[in-house]
């Protein structure tokens, strides 16, 4: 080979980067801040078990792709494995991924697959606000806006509405978030 030309990646990482590329292509989420250039693909029309083939392998390949892992708990919810979804869902979340904190969110405001609940509703769509995700700050909103939620609060409802940068500024009011 000639001095300075490039070489071809070694297969398994080329084969990592296949399995991510298809988990993202088959299971893409519409409030993934991080889906880039990828189209969503909803729930019903997700082809969920070649999901989670691809996804596993991108998992495996690579245990800190945080949007791998998201992608796989959809797969694992379409087939209707939450247990294993949540799973997954948490590990993302916790690596900072905003869709999975927006899901989680998303999941305890309406009781979907555990039990509801106002509060840790808020506190996970405030970790996908943070992360990136503007649907998290609209799930913020619509809980601080519900008379009926004990996070009712329609002061930072008013101030997220008008102002949904609030939740990035650095002093005391927005922690309080």
């Amino acid at each position: 080979s000639a001095e300075g030309a490039a070489r071809p990646a070694p297969a398994m990482a080329r084969d990592a980067g296949d399995a991510a590329e298809a988990c993202r292509r088959l299971a893409a989420y519409d409030h993934d801040p991080d889906r880039r250039g990828v189209l969503p693909v909803a729930a019903e029309a997700m082809d969920a078990e070649g999901a989670r083939r691809a996804c596993t392998r991108a998992v495996a390949a690579d245990p800190s792709d945080a949007a791998a892992a998201f992608h796989l708990a959809r797969a694992h919810w379409r087939l209707g494995e939450g247990e294993i979804a949540r799973h997954f869902l948490d590990g993302a979340e916790a690596a900072g991924h905003a869709g999975a904190a927006f899901v989680l969110g998303r999941m305890h405001h309406v009781g979907l697959g555990v039990a509801r609940d106002h509060r840790r509703a808020a506190r996970h769509y405030l970790a996908a606000a943070r992360a990136g995700a503007p649907a998290g700050v609209a799930g913020l909103v619509a809980l601080y806006s519900d008379p009926a939620s004990p996070t009712y609060d329609p002061a930072k409802a008013q101030v997220l509405t008008r102002n949904p940068f609030a939740l990035w500024m650095r002093h005391r009011e927005a922690a309080e978030f």
